[in-house]
């Protein structure tokens, strides 16, 4: 332990940024008077911010002044919030798009809470940094390659850049203020001039260290932590990451949605109620894909009404009678439930193998699947259910009565060598589907 400990306080100074004389307390985020319409610019701006992939050794080069996460003193930032409040409360019977007066409590945090934060994270974890000093923000991992979820946390950091200028101009501004501020010698780091550090993930899950999540550890010291915008799914228990703040996942039609509306002033195709497109019409969101087969629907929410699939009173009658779901084969529960995997042939199949009888029990692998018990992971028992489902299907069509397996629960794609691939080009998954585990299935389009 005392070597450990010597290591972390090493770790520490190594990348100990200027220290921080008396840091003054975050009361309160900041929050803009009002929102207003967003106005619908000629072309899609391009963030010019330097998103630096640099190593956590060269935070003190990115920081040039000592962080300082509220400029204003408690009775400043008191008052300034109090203003905001009542600005708010006096346009609301007339300004629909005011939002809800209620503002996110944040306790005072330094770089040091920044460090310890991101020490949490085995993977995905980000420094997320305004440079007062350049006007730029800047991307920093603690990896030494950045390969899981950097192609998210630089589109989050391109959306999130650009809301922080345009709803905190005075605390971060256009490069167009900021030059002629510069020139001027005036005030060019807004209100006070300091520099800002906090922590992103974008894992579909926290990707934290088991040890963080156990009583015995205080959970890390956790209560200390920076806040964490969490782009995907937060813990239950707030018990875990106290500071940690449910952010939309990246992918669409969550982020660039947002993004959408905050460039364009309106609702994207993939929130927008589905339409029938014809053969090669692209979706209409933008990816540029292309629909295969005789027709689809694009991009957007299914609703019964909208698609007529309700106009008829015995509409139900119409209804395919299974249980449906799709994914990724992501390992989410290991972390807070180590004994929980996903099964493996070697170890859990080729044992039982005496018990095929020259291929007349179908059914042997998904038993010795079944003796796996809870350490088999949900989804999983879930594709196990799929392929009895399926036996009896095949038993049914034999004798005569053609019915659908009433589940159909497998993966459509999964991770396989660090990356993310159709199910079917995972080996392990081709050995289960020969011997009777279906776990492998074809991508549902809504």
């Amino acid at each position: 332990q005392q070597q450990q400990q010597q290591q972390q306080q090493q770790q520490l100074q190594q990348f100990q940024p200027q220290p921080l004389q008396q840091p003054p307390p975050m009361q309160q985020f900041e929050q803009p008077q009002q929102f207003e319409q967003p106005q619908i610019p000629q072309e899609q701006p391009i963030i010019n911010d330097n998103n630096a992939n640099t190593n956590l050794e060269n935070l003190n080069n990115v920081i040039s002044n000592p962080i300082q996460v509220a400029p204003q003193t408690p009775e400043e930032a008191a008052a300034v919030i109090a203003a905001q409040q009542e600005n708010i409360s006096a346009t609301a019977s007339t300004n629909t798009n005011t939002p809800p007066s209620s503002s996110l409590q944040i306790k005072p945090y330094n770089i040091n809470n920044a460090l310890e934060t991101l020490k949490a994270f085995r993977y995905q974890g980000f420094f997320f940094i305004y440079n007062s000093s350049a006007n730029e923000f800047v991307i920093m991992h603690a990896t030494p390659e950045c390969d899981l979820g950097c192609v998210r946390i630089y589109r989050i950091a391109s959306i999130i850049a650009f809301a922080l200028r345009k709803n905190f101009p005075e605390r971060f501004p256009s490069e167009e203020d900021f030059a002629a501020a510069t020139a001027t010698g005036g005030n060019t780091g807004g209100r006070g001039g300091g520099d800002l550090v906090f922590v992103m993930s974008t894992g579909d899950v926290p990707r934290i260290h088991q040890k963080c999540l156990s009583p015995s550890t205080n959970y890390c010291s956790s209560n200390d932590f920076a806040p964490i915008l969490q782009f995907g799914s937060v813990f239950v228990n707030t018990d875990y990451m106290p500071s940690m703040i449910a952010m939309p996942q990246p992918v669409r039609p969550h982020m660039p949605c947002f993004d959408e509306w905050q460039l364009h002033g309106r609702v994207c195709q993939g929130l927008q109620p589905a339409q029938v497109a014809p053969v090669g019409d692209p979706s209409g969101d933008g990816s540029g894909e292309e629909f295969k087969g005789q027709s689809s629907f694009a991009s957007g929410l299914v609703f019964g009404q909208e698609l007529g699939l309700v106009s008829k009173p015995d509409y139900w009658n119409d209804l395919i009678p299974q249980i449906i779901w799709r994914g990724t084969d992501f390992v989410f529960l290991h972390t807070m439930f180590p004994k929980m995997r996903r099964p493996d042939y070697q170890r859990d199949i080729s044992p039982k193998e005496g018990t095929r009888k020259g291929g007349e029990n179908k059914r042997w692998a998904i038993d010795a699947l079944w003796e796996m018990g809870e350490q088999l992971q949900p989804r999983w028992r879930g594709v196990l259910l799929t392929s009895e489902a399926e036996l009896e299907a095949e038993e049914f069509r034999e004798g005569g009565d053609i019915t659908l397996p009433w589940v159909n629960i497998k993966f459509a794609s999964c991770n396989f060598n660090r990356k993310k691939v159709d199910a079917a080009e995972n080996p392990d998954f081709v050995q289960l589907q020969s011997v009777g585990i279906r776990a492998i299935g074809e991508r549902v389009n809504m």
